[in-house]
């Protein structure tokens, strides 16, 4: 099974754009990385991985 997102980052982001993502069943690591202002959009595709609590993700930002 895959499922996918697309997010539009066109505007004004007057701290920068971010991507994050959260990990753990409590959400207990976070991570964060700025990415370039020239991105106008970022696709998410996610995967079932080989465990049930595991996903394979995959981004793609233009």
């Amino acid at each position: 099974m895959e499922w996918s997102y697309t997010y539009p980052l066109e505007g004004n982001f007057p701290d920068g754009k971010w991507m994050q993502c959260a990990y753990g069943a409590m959400n207990e690591v976070t991570l964060s990385k700025k990415i370039d202002d020239s991105v106008t959009k970022c696709k998410l595709t996610y995967r079932k991985g080989k465990n049930p609590a595991q996903h394979e993700i995959q981004i793609l930002c233009q």
